[in-house]
């Protein structure tokens, strides 16, 4: 399931939104969409309440070790840190409290890659990769991608694909991906990249480049079948955008919290023991309602064919209005869209052509069994009017 994974961007000292096609030596060459009244700790703090995880400290050039500093403080092993990290100065930033570093520049050496840095970058962590993130921001060219680093400015000679995502994950535990091109534009993310990498990558990748509303966290969850997170930036509110709230982000349909009746879930374990799962993540108060009714908004359209077990379940006396409402459009809601508790897997089985083999030859069966019924009952019909066949 596509998560989202928050960012706070330092550029001399203040946190900001930047369009990061921008970034150089020449101060006015920078465009930037959002500069915060608020610090760096505000915003680690507010990541930290609603616990989403996996967010990441950026510095943009110099001057901003101070207020990366201050937010890992706040949420000690809650943030990675990302911008000049290097072999000498990695364990010092897990020592200040980064859950892990990122790191980009320095492996790439007047824009050629080089193993020994990286190697090097890995001792100095103990040799431990869970610690280790690889950014490989990238710039596109044509229909490929080339890392990016020095800001985005300078585009190196390593290629992202197959080969260079194989030959880098033994060295890391996830990547953190820029799309440079679309990065604070708000055009709409990379979906050929996105599905791209889910197709390379076998560990956790977040992508980051372009969003510009909720929907197109659903967009990166379908195009890479929920293997790749999403990073928003500067469409959300609390970075002077307009395009998506942080409270949309910070708890989207998959994270809806568990039910507080106890009453509740004795009530539906004894009317579907199989579907039961599937209610453990609704609700009763009415926040359902808002979920609900965000997931109408990105489906509208309307599917009548689970209502009969909706309205039997529902019709219980513990349903009262207008819960039984808001239950009955989240729970298909959640069917329609194969989520994970109702489905028990966010993945396709492992043997697809095996499932749908015994599916059909259970619908045979189940057909000849009709049609042997339908003759049976025949006979009988013709031998109780004096037909020649009787059962008896």
């Amino acid at each position: 399931m596509t998560k989202f994974r928050p960012c706070i961007d330092l550029h001399s000292g203040q946190v900001k939104q930047i369009v990061g096609g921008t970034l150089s030596d020449v101060s006015s060459d920078l465009k930037t969409n959002y500069v915060s009244k608020l610090p760096a700790d505000h915003y680690a703090g507010l990541y930290q309440k609603h616990d989403l995880r996996g967010g990441h400290v950026v510095k943009l050039g110099p001057g901003n070790d101070d207020a990366a500093k201050e937010a890992l403080s706040t949420w000690p092993g809650g943030l990675q840190v990302a911008g000049g990290i290097t072999d000498e100065n990695a364990q010092y930033w897990i020592d200040q409290g980064a859950e892990k570093v990122i790191i980009t520049s320095f492996l790439f050496p007047e824009g050629k890659f080089s193993q020994e840095r990286l190697e090097r970058v890995l001792a100095a962590l103990g040799g431990d990769r869970s610690k280790l993130v690889l950014d490989l921001s990238c710039r596109r060219k044509d229909d490929t991608w080339f890392v990016a680093m020095n800001r985005w400015q300078t585009i190196t000679e390593m290629e992202i694909n197959q080969e260079s995502i194989s030959f880098l994950e033994p060295y890391c535990s996830e990547f953190l991906i820029h799309a440079a091109d679309v990065e604070g534009l708000q055009q709409g993310v990379d979906e050929d990249l996105v599905a791209k990498l889910a197709k390379w990558c076998t560990i956790p990748v977040t992508y980051a480049g372009g969003a510009r509303h909720l929907q197109d966290l659903e967009k990166v969850h379908v195009s890479s079948q929920g293997k790749v997170d999403l990073t928003i930036g500067s469409a959300l509110d609390i970075f002077g955008g307009s395009g998506v709230t942080f409270d949309e982000c910070a708890s989207p349909p998959s994270n809806i919290p568990k039910l507080a009746s106890q009453e509740h879930q004795s009530h539906l374990q004894t009317v579907n023991p199989v579907h039961f799962s599937c209610y453990t993540g609704i609700k009763e108060a009415t926040d359902i309602l808002q979920v609900s009714r965000r997931l109408i908004q990105l489906h509208p359209r309307q599917h009548h064919e689970f209502d009969w077990f909706l309205n039997s379940v529902l019709s219980h006396r513990t349903f009262a209005k207008p819960q039984d409402e808001a239950h009955r459009v989240c729970f298909k809601r959640m069917v329609m869209h194969d989520h994970p508790g109702y489905t028990g897997s966010e993945g396709d089985p492992e043997n697809g052509p095996a499932v749908a083999a015994s599916i059909f030859t259970a619908v045979i069966v189940y057909a000849a069994f009709f049609v042997f019924c339908a003759f049976q009952a025949y006979l009988h019909i013709r031998a109780s009017r004096g037909g020649a066949i009787s059962l008896s």
